[in-house]
């Protein structure tokens, strides 16, 4: 999956910056973002999990809803590799 990629990529990051030593500041940011990814994620999947209990008569606001989740999740990505 895409999140298992980012979450590797940015723990790349983040050891790169630890080895240099004077970027303590940047590496606990990405640190923190981590972690927070890691946070909101599984209440994400909750979310799609319960899009797929909905009836067939909503399909239209389940669309729009999964929509704004992937939406969510791109700027999420975008965040996390800044």
């Amino acid at each position: 999956m895409e999140d298992k990629n980012v979450k590797k990529k940015l723990l790349e990051m983040s050891r790169h910056l630890l080895s240099g030593g004077n970027n303590t500041l940047h590496s606990e940011q990405i640190r923190a973002e981590i972690q927070r990814f890691e946070s909101v994620h599984p209440c994400i999947y909750q979310i799609y999990d319960l899009l797929n209990l909905l009836p067939d008569g909503c399909h239209a606001i389940s669309e729009q809803i999964r929509e704004q989740i992937v939406s969510v999740e791109g700027m999420f990505s975008i965040l996390l590799l800044e």
